[in-house]
């Protein structure tokens, strides 16, 4: 007779044979670094996601993702990406683990007709280094319900974020005790021969992801890029030598969540252009990004715009001692800069205007030397009078051909002649016939800066304010360097449908409303609203150096993909800063006093209200006004709560400070605002003590933004309601019903929103959903509301 227990164990062995075997056989082809397979245990490997700090058993904390280095290579018809993940085991027992690595559809691990080891040759990594470890390639259709198991049985979220997506997965590794292990793997991509590259790397959205990251792309020096652009992080494009185009994060990857994102231009003689359209979920329609971009070698000093500058110098009482030596020396610099074929005036201002020449002169040597003695002449005295001063500096006679500049120094208010806000703005329209640019400066804080930014941005122009801890000499020197070579001038942008008509009712909420002048490695990026899924077209004219041109744009709204939901945030940024500026100007016509009544009821700033408001809770854009939205100890106190906060802010800091570090640090929020290219997933601005605020309790996910509330995540649409939603349905992780749902958002390309620690409430055709976390990981992550940078080194971030 039969031993039972015999039996029984014999059963055990073969059914730990078949599970290792059955493994092997879903192992991949392609090699990496580690220890070998062969000497794994017959255990079930732990999946490590390292772009989310996700591991399958969420309790296993001792492996640690520590570094993540991406390297980008781009030629003429795919892109190549490398990724190094280093581990690390601290426990004392060897770990058995395997890499799940989420990469976009369409990637490959072979090139072209290569197969796997024709590509290894062209790695450079000998043999020896590289039969340990291996990768697969697996489409989301395959690997969903395999991955989606791992995450339900270990009850780590974190790891449903991917879930749909492709991915690499390695063979298991044995990460001995108390070490590291590097995996390296490499995958291609193809892409069509076109004028824009668009490329993403796959990364966690959720605030809580710190993995350090390093992050360089390079291009083929045959390829001749326009330029790089990022909606995610703020890039810049190095042309170090003749090998290779580099383009480098000027800011830590792990500083923003979310993918890596890059738009590649690519061109030659002429500006390029290339639309992203994102979808409405609520009605046909939708928001677009244009992008628009300048060839490197497009102007040369002899073939650019040739530019007029005048500079209009405060020599005022209050300019005396060293802050008119550094403004001397600044303005001398300016002159001494300037091409002999180009033009300059100068005009300096106390209680009446002075002006060096009667209309701009050719700044060759004699004209230096006479600007040189008259700067070294200017004594401070007397009072301060925009009016003559600007007056002065617009009524001039142009100079033929040239882009006209205005640079406007204060470090004062307004005392004599007009001083009314409203009253200067509009002599600056009624006086500038000859569409001057106006650049303003404000040389100390004690300055109107709402109205130096309103002249400056109505006048294809810019505001700058000088901290207390900042050069004035240096400011204006980065100031000139913006504007050393104008290429693309006067733009106008207009709509078109698909027979030729003028059409502009298709697009609305266009911003920047004045398009700027373009300047040498300069971008533009445009956002709007359009409506309807018909083609239409953008013409876009001006004059390209100095000589008219046109560019005509299509636009198709079908080809418009959930996954540029980045767009509609980014144009939610825009807009909302230019409802600020509308806020900040109706305060100037209510002439600011100590005896000005609050403005809780003024209709105007609440119908603006309620839009940012709106605005906001939909796609979680936090600003110094409207702060108490992050806060998760906020309940939900219902729409009118929500607009009594935000108006008492709007009447204490938009309306009534307009002077001083606290104005300041609102004008500088709602230029960064204004002229903000990426996404930001960590809703940042400075304080009225400049003190820099980053908020760590919102977060952009797939589309939709959330709210930290307690133990919950709450879907922004949900935060105006006056009482806690009641759920219609409930969903448990773990149970079928969660795999079925996790399932159905996984095609809808938003599974994300399943990924954070914590319960989640959102809202799904009218009916609030709960999701509801596991109780040991429901408060797996505490986070504060906010962090602050103390001022001193907030005012470095703005130096860079």
């Amino acid at each position: 007779m039969r031993n039972p227990q015999r039996i029984h164990t014999r059963r055990q062995y073969i059914e730990a044979f078949a599970f290792c075997f059955l493994f092997a056989l879903m192992c991949g082809t392609i090699f990496g670094q580690g220890q070998p397979a062969q000497q794994l245990p017959a255990v079930s490997p732990q999946i490590i996601v390292p772009q989310a700090q996700a591991l399958s058993n969420h309790q296993n904390q001792h492996i640690v993702v520590e570094k993540i280095d991406a390297k980008v290579e781009i030629t003429s018809d795919e892109i190549v990406t490398d990724l190094t993940t280093q581990l690390n085991n601290r426990s004392t027992q060897p770990a058995n683990v395997q890499l799940w690595i989420p990469v976009p559809a369409g990637a490959s691990l072979s090139s072209g007709d290569n197969d796997a080891s024709d590509v290894l040759a062209k790695t450079g990594l000998s043999r020896s280094e590289t039969k340990s470890v291996r990768f697969d390639l697996l489409q989301g259709s395959q690997t969903q319900k395999t991955y989606n198991a791992a995450a339900q049985s270990s009850g780590d979220v974190a790891l449903l974020e991917f879930l749909g997506s492709d991915f690499l997965r390695s063979t298991a590794i044995t990460i001995p005790a108390n070490s590291r292990q590097s995996m390296s793997v490499r995958y291609w991509q193809s892409h069509t021969n076109n004028a824009a590259i668009n490329y993403q790397l796959p990364r966690s959205e959720r605030v809580t992801y710190q993995v350090p990251w390093t992050f360089q792309a390079n291009a083929d020096p045959g390829e001749d890029l326009v330029g790089v652009y990022s909606p995610s992080h703020r890039v810049e494009l190095n042309t170090p030598g003749k090998d290779k185009n580099s383009v480098m994060l000027t800011a830590p990857v792990n500083s923003e969540p979310g993918p890596v994102r890059l738009v590649v231009l690519r061109g030659q003689d002429e500006p390029v252009a290339t639309v992203v359209c994102s979808p409405n979920d609520v009605s046909q329609g939708g928001h677009f990004l244009l992008l628009l971009g300048l060839p490197k070698d497009i102007a040369t000093d002899n073939s650019g715009v040739h530019r007029e500058i005048t500079l209009v110098v405060d020599r005022s009482a209050s300019m005396r001692g060293e802050r008119l030596t550094q403004v001397q020396a600044a303005v001398q610099e300016v002159v001494s800069s300037l091409r002999e074929d180009e033009t300059f005036n100068i005009i300096q201002y106390n209680d009446k205007a002075d002006r060096f020449a009667n209309s701009p002169v050719e700044a060759d040597r004699r004209n230096r030397d006479a600007a040189r003695r008259y700067v070294e002449s200017i004594q401070s005295r007397g009072g301060t009078n925009f009016e003559d001063a600007l007056k002065a500096s617009l009524q001039q006679k142009p100079t033929e051909g040239s882009l006209p500049i205005v640079l406007f120094l204060t470090d004062g208010l307004p005392t004599v002649g007009s001083t009314s806000e409203p009253a200067i703005s509009e002599l600056v329209t009624r006086h500038n016939k000859h569409n001057r640019r106006i650049f303003t400066v404000g040389v100390t804080v004690d300055v109107n800066t709402v109205l130096l930014s309103n002249v400056a941005r109505n006048n294809r122009g810019q505001a700058n304010f000088v901290l207390p801890q900042q050069d004035i000499r240096m400011k204006i020197r980065r100031i000139m360097q913006q504007l050393a070579m104008p290429v693309f001038t006067d733009l106008h942008l207009s709509v078109h449908d698909s027979n030729g008509q003028s059409n502009p009712e298709r697009i609305r909420h266009l911003q920047p409303t004045i398009l700027p002048d373009m300047f040498q490695g300069g971008q533009l990026v445009l956002l709007g609203e359009y409506r309807g899924v018909d083609p239409f077209e953008f013409r876009l004219q001006g004059k390209l150096l100095g000589k008219p041109h046109q560019m005509r744009i299509a636009v198709d709204p079908t080809q418009a993909n959930r996954d540029n939901a980045y767009v509609a945030r980014l144009w939610s940024i825009r807009r909302i800063a230019a409802l600020h500026e509308q806020i900040r100007e109706i305060g100037g016509t209510l002439v600011p006093s100590y005896g000005l009544p609050r403005q809780d009821n003024n209709p105007k700033i609440q119908a603006l209200a309620e839009e940012i408001l709106a605005l906001s809770n939909r796609y979680g854009v936090i600003t110094e006004y409207t702060r108490f939205l992050a806060d998760q100890h906020q309940s939900f106190t219902g729409r009118d709560a929500q607009l009594k906060q935000a108006m008492g802010k709007y009447d204490s800091r938009a309306i009534r400070s307009r002077i001083g570090l606290p104005s300041v640090n609102q004008e500088i929020n709602n230029g960064l605002q204004r002229e903000q290219n990426t996404i930001s997933g960590n809703n940042c601005f400075f304080d009225e003590s400049m003190n820099r605020i980053v908020v760590q309790s919102v977060q952009f996910i797939d589309g939709q933004s959330f709210f930290r509330r307690g133990d919950n995540w709450v879907d922004g649409r949900l935060l105006q309601r006056s009482e806690s939603p009641q759920p219609e349905i409930t969903y448990c992780v773990g149970t079928p019903d969660y795999q079925k749902l996790s399932e159905r958002l996984a095609e809808e390309g938003r599974a994300g929103i399943l990924s954070q620690y914590g319960n989640i409430l959102t809202l799904e055709n009218d009916r609030v959903l709960k999701i509801e976390a596991q109780p040991e990981i429901r408060n797996l992550y505490k986070m504060p509301n906010w962090r602050i940078i103390p001022s001193d080194k907030a005012a470095l971030e703005i130096l860079k």
